[in-house]
C-alpha cells in the first residue's frame, strides 16, 4: 500500500500515533519505527557517545544493621537466618520476626525435646511405667505426712512412694470417680459415697457421706471438702453423729438434670466449678461470706462462659492468679480479676479433651491425649512466666508416654519435680531423673526472609554440645523430609554443610532437627545452641535498559523516507514523561526483534545540544531507563 504524503515534503500526515493505552501494543504497519514504550514510537539514537545499555538489575535490598550490636543486617553477600534460642515455644508458622518479635525464639513444632532453657535445645527426661492399670485410673500427688500419689486404678486405691505402690482398704468396692487430699487424710468418691482414711498408719477408710452419682468430683478448697455429684455442688463439713452422713443442701444446682460438673479449683476469693450440658459450658463462682468462723459459700455467679460446642473439662488454679481451663478443644489460660471475675485467652488446640493440670515452678502441664507422632499420649507444656501478650503463652509438647491411651490424671510425685500421667488402660508413669528420651525433633518455622521472592536455599551449619549425633532435614510444602547431614563430630561445626533438597528456588525451606542420646548410654543428651540458614534471591533476576531514543519533529524513518511534522517531539516527549509521572507498567516493544515485555520507567532525561535551526526541526536525544518486572 503506498504511503500517505502530507503538504510538507516527504512527511507523514498528522499524527503519527495515538496512545489509547500504555498497555496496548503500537501497531507499526509502514516498518517505521525502531522502539515502542507505552504505545509512543521511537527511532533509536545509538552512539559511542549514547550506547544501548542491557544489564542486570539490582534485585536484592542492601542490607544494614542499625543497632547498638552487629548482626547478620550488617552481612553482605548470602541472606541468613539464624536463631540460638527456643525458649518461647512451638507454635509459630512463619519465622519472621518481622511479623512477630517473638518468632526469633520460636519454632513449629516438636516432640521428645525440652526448649525451656534459654540457648539450647535438649532430649527430654523420659517417662516410666511405675503402676499397671486398667480403663479407669487416676491420680493426685500427695504432700505432707506422705511424699508420693494417690493413684486410683477402677474399684483400688493405692499410695505409690518411691518403694512400692501400697493398697488402702478404702471401705468401698465400685469404680473410683475421683479422689483428693488434704495432706493428712484421702478422699474417694464412687457411686454410693464419699470415702476418707489418713494417708499414714493402718487404719481403714469409711464412707463419710452416702451418695447416689452418675458423675462425681471432689477436692479439697480452702479447708473445706467441695463435690460436684451429678448436677448439684456441694459444701462438705463434718458435722455431729456417725458417718455416713446425708448429703447437705446443695450451695448451687444446675435447672437442667443432665448437666455435668467436670472440675473444681479456688482461687483468691472465690472456689470456680466447671461444666457443660448439651453445647453449652461455662465457669461457675462460688463466693464465700465471713460472718461466721468458718467462711461458706454463699452466692453463685456465672464467671465466664466457654465459646458455644467448647465444653470445659477440667480446672486449675495457680499462685491465686492463673485459671488454667481445659476444654473438649485444647486449653485456655485465664487470669482472676478483683472480684473473682476471670478472663480467659485463645485456645491452645489439643485433638481431644484436656482432663488434667498440674504446676511445676512457672510451668503448668495439661495431659496430651493422642496428640504425638505415634498417635501416643503425654503432657503439654506452657510457660506461665513468659506471656506473649493477648492472653497467649508459650507452650510446647512435652512428656511422652509412647502408649496411646487417654490422660486421665497429672499431677507430681511429692514434693519432687517429677511429672506424674495416669494413663487409662496402661497405668501410672513417672518422669525419670536420669534417662533421656532416646530420639526427639523439633521443626522450624517457615524461614522465608520476610519476603515471597523465591529463594536458592544453598548451605547451613550448626552448633552443638554433641553427646550424640544431630540429624538435619528439609521439609518440603507437603511435610516430605530430606536428610541434608547427621552431626556427630566436632569438625562438623566448622564449616558450611550443603542444602541439596530443595534445588529449585523456594518460597520457603524448613529443617527438622533430631537429637538422638548416644548409643548404649541413656543418662547423655546431645544440646543444639544454635543454627544459621544461607540462601541467594533465587526468582528471575530483572533486567535494566538504557535506551537513547531519537525525539525531532523530523527523522528519517527505517525505510528512509523523512517524516514527522511541528510538535512531534515534543508530543512524544509529554506523552513519556506523563507515563513516568504515573509511575505505571507500560509495553516495551522492541518491533525490529518482534518483542514486548512489560517494564516500568525508572528515569528519562531529554537533551538538547544544539539549538534549533527552525521550528521544524526542534528536538534532541531522549534517554529512556527501564525495568523488567520478573
Amino acid at each position: 500500500m503506498p504511503r500517505p504524503q502530507s503538504a510538507i515534503t516527504g512527511t507523514l500526515p498528522t499524527p503519527l500515533f495515538r496512545v489509547a493505552s500504555s498497555a496496548n501494543p503500537f501497531q507499526d504497519f509502514y516498518n517505521t519505527f525502531d522502539y515502542a514504550i507505552g504505545g509512543v514510537p521511537f527511532r533509536a539514537d545509538t552512539s559511542p557517545e549514547n550506547p544501548l545499555v542491557r544489564s542486570s538489575a539490582q534485585f536484592r535490598k542492601d542490607q544494614f544493621d542499625n543497632g547498638l550490636e552487629p548482626g547478620e543486617q550488617s552481612l553482605s553477600g548470602w541472606w541468613l537466618r539464624s536463631q540460638s534460642s527456643w525458649h518461647l515455644g512451638a507454635g509459630i508458622v512463619n519465622s519472621d520476626v518481622r511479623l512477630d518479635e517473638s518468632a526469633e525464639f520460636r519454632y513449629s513444632d516438636s516432640e521428645g525435646v525440652d526448649p525451656w532453657d534459654e540457648g539450647q535445645m535438649r532430649l527430654l527426661h523420659k517417662m516410666t511405667n511405675v503402676a499397671e492399670g486398667g480403663s479407669s485410673v487416676l491420680a493426685v500427688g500427695v504432700v505432707g505426712l506422705v511424699d508420693g500419689v494417690l493413684y486410683a486404678d477402677g474399684d483400688a486405691l493405692y499410695l505409690v512412694d518411691s518403694d512400692s505402690a501400697d493398697e488402702i482398704d478404702w471401705g468401698g468396692d465400685s469404680t473410683i470417680l475421683s479422689i483428693t487430699t488434704d495432706g493428712a487424710n484421702w478422699y474417694a468418691a464412687s457411686a454410693d459415697g464419699i470415702y476418707s482414711g489418713p494417708l499414714t498408719g493402718t487404719t481403714d477408710g469409711s464412707k463419710l457421706w452416702t451418695i447416689s452419682a452418675a458423675t462425681a468430683v471432689i477436692r479439697w478448697c480452702k479447708g473445706r471438702l467441695v463435690a460436684a455429684v451429678n448436677n448439684a455442688l456441694y459444701e462438705l463439713v463434718p458435722t455431729g453423729g456417725s458417718a455416713p452422713h446425708g448429703l447437705p443442701t446443695a450451695t448451687y444446682t444446675h435447672p437442667v438434670t443432665s448437666w455435668q460438673w467436670t472440675g473444681i479449683s479456688e482461687g483468691p476469693e472465690a472456689i470456680y466449678a466447671i461444666g457443660y450440658g448439651g453445647v453449652e459450658s461455662f465457669i461457675l463462682k462460688l463466693a464465700l461470706t465471713t460472718a461466721g468462723a468458718l467462711p461458706t459459700l454463699t452466692v453463685a455467679t456465672v464467671a465466664a462462659e466457654l465459646p458455644r460446642g467448647e465444653l470445659g473439662t477440667a480446672l486449675y488454679t495457680y499462685v491465686g492468679k492463673f485459671l488454667c481451663v481445659g476444654t473438649s478443644k485444647g486449653v485456655r489460660i485465664a487470669v482472676a480479676t478483683v472480684g473473682g471475675d476471670i478472663e480467659y485467652g485463645p485456645l491452645i488446640p489439643t485433638p481431644a479433651e484436656v482432663k488434667d493440670f498440674v504446676a511445676i515452678d512457672h510451668f503448668v502441664y495439661a495431659g496430651f491425649t493422642g496428640g504425638f507422632s505415634d498417635e501416643t499420649s503425654g503432657a503439654l507444656r506452657i510457660d506461665l512466666a513468659a506471656p506473649l501478650g493477648s492472653g497467649r503463652y508459650p507452650y510446647a509438647k512435652d512428656a511422652m508416654v509412647h502408649e496411646a491411651g487417654e490422660v486421665t490424671g497429672v499431677t507430681t510425685f511429692g514434693r519432687q519435680e517429677r511429672l506424674v500421667l495416669a494413663v487409662a488402660g496402661e497405668g501410672l508413669f513417672v518422669q525419670s531423673t536420669t534417662d533421656y528420651e532416646q530420639n526427639g525433633w523439633f521443626e522450624t518455622g517457615r524461614i522465608r526472609h520476610n519476603t515471597l521472592w523465591p529463594k536458592l536455599f544453598k548451605r547451613f551449619r550448626i552448633k552443638a554440645d554433641l553427646d550424640g549425633p544431630i540429624a538435619i532435614a528439609s521439609v518440603d510444602d507437603n511435610g516430605n523430609r530430606t536428610l541434608l547431614a547427621s552431626v556427630s563430630s566436632a569438625a562438623q561445626q566448622d564449616e558450611d554443610l550443603p542444602i541439596n533438597v530443595p534445588t529449585t528456588p523456594q518460597e520457603f525451606i524448613q529443617l527438622r532437627f533430631t537429637l538422638s542420646a548416644p548409643s548404649g548410654d541413656a543418662t547423655k543428651t546431645p544440646v543444639l545452641r544454635g543454627y544459621q540458614v544461607k540462601s541467594l534471591p533465587g526468582g528471575p533476576r530483572p533486567r535494566r535498559y538504557i535506551i537513547p531514543l531519537r525525539c525531532y519533529d523530523s527523522e528519517l524513518d527505517l525505510n528512509g523516507v523523512r517524516m514527522g511534522y511541528p510538535g512531534f517531539a515534543l508530543e512524544r516527549l509529554q506523552e513519556m514523561e506523563a507515563l513516568d509521572s504515573a509511575g505505571e507498567v507500560v509495553l516495551f516493544e522492541d518491533l525490529a526483534a518482534g518483542t514486548a515485555e512489560p517494564v516500568t520507567i525508572e528515569q528519562i532525561e531529554f537533551r538538547q545540544q544544539v539549538p534549533p535551526q527552525s521550528r521544524e526541526s526542534w528536538g534532541g536525544v531522549l534517554t529512556v531507563e527501564l525495568r523488567t518486572l520478573n
